[in-house]
């Protein structure tokens, strides 16, 4: 979910194959230096979280380095490699930290900070509940890491950028757990799959042996199970995707809009992306997520209709409103509008008589749900 997961995934890949093609461990070469770093910088624009991929790649050569006896690899050349390759990523970063602050009231997305609780530390072991397999996937990977490198030995590259990538999880894991607030989603895990995909099929015939002359038939098993299930997740993905995701009930509310005419108005509405892009209204965001900072102050310190006041919203559209509670006869309902930085939730109390649309009842895996629209009566702009 998400553009930038395609996009992360799509920069560790050409990561690979730059390192698998051009040698940057063992090739001192200043252009190809500089392209590295330029790519790593890519990476960090897809996906923040990529800052720890580059922090593993730092850490990985500074004990390379430590360990390689000095015949191998001077001073001079370490240092000379590692600016190259920090240039372009110091510069893109610096660059996006000032662009950020001359047009927003933070240099980082909202996200970021509301999502996050550094460098106050917590312990979060619900995401790795959560996230079950992808942990273990994770944890295999790292412990198998010294067996794969020896498998690589010919291809000393690619194993080096394999420890990176274990030592990446690692870091990301322990972000995860210490600072990780909520919405750890599994897009969240993006950069992993490239790691655990290679490392673990480098592995799969050495683990494979454990079963002796009966390895051939763990090995068409193993695969048969992992295509078996990985149909079935696309199965289920792309049914609930058209049949019953919210995605799908926001591009049909979208096409109300335009037919109406409602075009007009502005809405104000979370989770906004798929109506937002289809409608040919103005959409607010109200989920804080995508925001700025005045929108988490404002809530706190006014409360929600002085933030709708200021973005000019005249409609209100909620995604996910429970079915039970707007069954004919529900006279209000009550809106939630929250800072999730102060933890703060506010209500707007919307009429049933305000309610200009309402999809069919779907089910977004926690119950049956309803996409509605609500005009917001004079009574509350003027207040």
């Amino acid at each position: 979910d998400g553009l930038e997961s395609g996009l992360s995934l799509l920069v560790v890949c050409a990561l690979f194959e730059f390192v698998r093609r051009l040698t940057p461990f063992t090739t001192y070469n200043a252009s190809q230096a500089v392209a590295f770093g330029g790519l790593l910088s890519l990476g960090l624009m897809a996906r923040l979280d990529v800052a720890l991929l580059i922090v593993a790649l730092g850490f990985v050569c500074l004990v390379g380095f430590a360990v390689t006896p000095k015949r191998d690899i001077t001073m001079g050349k370490f240092v000379l490699r590692s600016v190259l390759w920090a240039l372009p990523v110091v510069v893109t970063l610096l660059v996006y930290l000032v662009i950020n602050s001359v047009y927003f009231d933070t240099r980082t997305p909202i996200s970021g900070i509301v999502k996050s609780t550094f460098p106050q530390p917590g312990f979060h072991f619900e995401w790795v509940m959560a996230h079950k397999i992808l942990f273990l996937l994770g944890a295999t990977l790292i412990a198998a890491t010294p067996m794969i490198c020896r498998k690589l030995d010919s291809s000393p590259d690619l194993s080096n950028w394999l420890i990176v990538g274990a030592a990446f999880i690692l870091l990301h894991s322990l972000h995860t757990l210490v600072f990780m607030d909520w919405a750890v989603h599994v897009w969240h895990f993006t950069a992993w799959w490239p790691f655990i995909i290679f490392g673990l099929s480098i592995a799969a015939p050495h683990i494979a042996g454990i079963f002796g002359k009966r390895q051939v038939l763990a090995q068409i098993a193993t695969i048969g199970f992992l295509l078996t299930l990985g149909i079935y997740g696309q199965y289920r993905f792309l049914h609930g995707r058209s049949d019953f995701a919210f995605q799908a009930r926001s591009y049909d509310a979208a096409e109300y809009v335009n037919d109406q005419g409602l075009g007009g108005g502005v809405f104000g509405m979370s989770d906004c992306g798929v109506f937002g892009y289809f409608s040919s209204g103005r959409v607010v965001n109200l989920d804080g997520v995508v925001s700025n900072l005045e929108f988490q102050t404002t809530l706190r310190d006014e409360g929600a209709l002085a933030w709708i006041e200021e973005a000019g919203i005249t409609m209100i559209a909620h995604h996910a409103v429970p079915a039970g509670s707007i069954e004919s006869g529900y006279g209000d309902y009550e809106y939630p509008v929250r800072s999730r930085l102060y933890d703060i939730r506010r209500h707007l109390v919307l009429a049933e008589s305000s309610e200009v649309y309402r999809s069919a009842e779907y089910d977004d895996g926690t119950g049956p749900k309803r996409f509605v629209i609500w005009r917001l009566p004079q009574r509350i702009l003027r207040r």
